[in-house]
């Protein structure tokens, strides 16, 4: 990609803003210490100060008008902005020229002129960076409480459903997860991309390379693709320095496409919900509770982690600033050997492990059985058996396991059994059944599915002779 001069020249405005407000702000400070006879001798530094803020200003300025064209930034602030810069500008050139011994302003009027500039300069200067920084972080950055997360910060908790048949799919399950991780580059604070996530109509109209979704084809839609690149490539998103989604936020967008990108429908109005409901029991409180581990790890090797990547593997952490990871294979189906293999590499990091949909058979949960550190593992929708399973019994820290449409049964409950810190277990379209549950002696939330729906007018369709 062939970057212009402007272009390039533009994109150091973030460098070059910062020279005009020290230098001009230090020549104030030198302008009132000159005053006292203490500091007299500070007078000689005041012209170059002011010669040096006046030209870094001017190319701060320029700088920013060029950056501006490029456009995904809020209209309002940034033409407020952007005048506020030439103002500042070009009142730090009058203030070169008052301050020139060979001005032609009497030297009388030039010194009291040079400090009653220097005070709506000064006010300049602060109301343009603020209005910077509100186009960079939005207009209630300056005042709104601290919502980062420290290292070592569990995962932040979502507030459940109360009723899931009546929530709406997309304003009370998708929109947040686009609010957490998605509206801080495309909302009406910045439009990277020119694009807006924050409203319904300029989500479903896209950005400048079009509509970003595919209705009933996720495989086909740009957002899909996008959240399950390589964190490595550059149009991975959110970008690599974000928060990024979790493998149960991947699958749940995907689910959303497949499904038609349904905006104005509640849950009970979609047929096909398995997914939404392994979804919806992430938000359950007992999955929040405080499951990882106590101390942080050293960071994985980074190697393995952009070989899994490159495969198509989403590899990402629990947390912002935190080094235990979240792997899914939401987007590699078939799986090799390689593959897992590659996990073994990960062993102290990875606590979250996504295999549903995937080809993973008994004998690769061997392989499984030795991720010791799992906290949570998925494997819907797969061919294991109750045979594959009892390899996991070795995982004793594991609290969320997911059997859902899988072949196990009641043989499986004997190895359930001996998984002391399982707290979550979903054992919809399986054959186990509710009579072995019962012998499941384990302080264990099981969820059997079996969803009843209530029926709806819309769900019927009746055909009149004419």
């Amino acid at each position: 990609m062939i970057v212009s001069i402007t272009s390039f020249f533009g994109r150091f405005h973030p460098v070059l803003v910062h020279l005009p407000i020290g230098i001009l702000l230090l020549a104030f400070v030198f302008k009132l210490l000159c005053l006292t006879p203490r500091y007299k001798k500070l007078k000689a530094a005041i012209r170059p100060s002011i010669i040096l803020g006046m030209i870094s200003a001017v190319a701060a300025a320029t700088s920013g008008y060029y950056l501006s064209q490029e456009g995904g930034y809020d209209d309002r602030l940034l033409t407020q902005h952007k005048w506020m810069g030439f103002a500042t500008a070009g009142l730090a050139f009058i203030l070169f020229l008052f301050s020139r011994k060979y001005s032609f302003i009497p030297k009388s009027d030039r010194k009291n002129a040079v400090v009653i500039l220097f005070f709506p300069l000064v006010i300049l200067l602060m109301w343009t960076g603020h209005l910077g920084g509100s186009i960079t972080h939005g207009e209630d950055f300056l005042f709104q409480p601290d919502q980062g997360q420290s290292k070592g910060e569990k995962l932040p908790k979502k507030v459940a459903i109360a009723n899931i048949d009546e929530a709406e799919v997309f304003n009370d399950v998708i929109r947040p997860v686009l609010e957490e991780k998605c509206f801080a580059c495309h909302s009406s604070r910045k439009q990277k991309g020119q694009l807006r996530m924050d409203e319904i109509d300029l989500l479903k109209k896209g950005g400048k390379h079009g509509e970003i979704f595919k209705a009933g084809v996720p495989d086909e839609s740009e957002m899909f693709k996008r959240i399950t690149l390589s964190t490595e490539l550059k149009d991975h998103m959110p970008p690599k320095k974000e928060p990024q989604l979790t493998s149960a936020e991947i699958e749940l967008i995907r689910w959303w496409i497949s499904v038609g990108v349904p905006f104005d429908k509640k849950t009970k109005e979609i047929s096909d919900r398995k997914e939404l409901m392994e979804y919806l029991a992430t938000l359950s409180e007992t999955h929040h509770e405080s499951w990882l581990p106590e101390t942080d790890v050293s960071m994985a090797d980074e190697s393995t982690v952009k070989e899994l990547q490159s495969l198509g593997v989403s590899v990402v952490p629990v947390a912002k600033n935190y080094n235990y990871l979240s792997v899914s294979f939401s987007s590699k189906k078939q799986l090799a050997i390689a593959d897992l293999q590659s996990l073994k590499k990960l062993i102290p990091q990875l606590v979250d492990l996504n295999l549903s949909w995937t080809s993973v058979t008994d004998n690769d949960l061997r392989l499984i059985s030795e991720l010791t550190e799992l906290r949570a593992l998925n494997l819907a929708h797969t061919s294991i058996t109750d045979v594959g399973l009892a390899e996991l019994k070795s995982l004793q820290n594991l609290f969320y396991l997911n059997l859902v449409e899988t072949k196990v049964g009641n043989g499986a409950l004997a190895t359930l059994s001996q998984m002391n810190t399982l707290k979550e277990l979903y054992v919809f379209n399986t054959g186990i059944t509710k009579e072995g549950l019962l012998t499941l002696k384990l302080p264990t939330q099981v969820d059997t599915g079996n969803y009843q729906l209530p029926a709806l007018a819309s769900d019927t369709v009746v055909f009149r002779r004419k």
